[in-house]
């Protein structure tokens, strides 16, 4: 009768809502994930960019020097 149809609609509700939040929460994980390697890709490449501008900086600092020490050893020359 009708309270039978009732139940199995309220069931079928009840049903769908499961399923939606099921397919909901397995998209926010999957977006959690992608922000995730996003981020991870970001520390990377701030590494990498942070570890090359330490190398010139260091390449050129040495670079001075070895002018710098080459510059003063003439100088000292008689």
């Amino acid at each position: 009768g009708p309270v039978r149809s009732a139940s199995a609609g309220a069931d079928t509700a009840a049903q769908d809502t499961f399923i939606a939040r099921h397919v909901w929460s397995e998209a926010a994980m999957r977006m959690a994930a992608l922000e995730r390697l996003e981020d991870r890709a970001r520390d990377v490449e701030r590494t990498e960019r942070l570890t090359n501008e330490q190398r010139t900086s260091d390449e050129s600092g040495s670079a001075r020097h070895q002018r710098g020490s080459a510059r003063s050893t003439q100088e000292k020359r008689p």
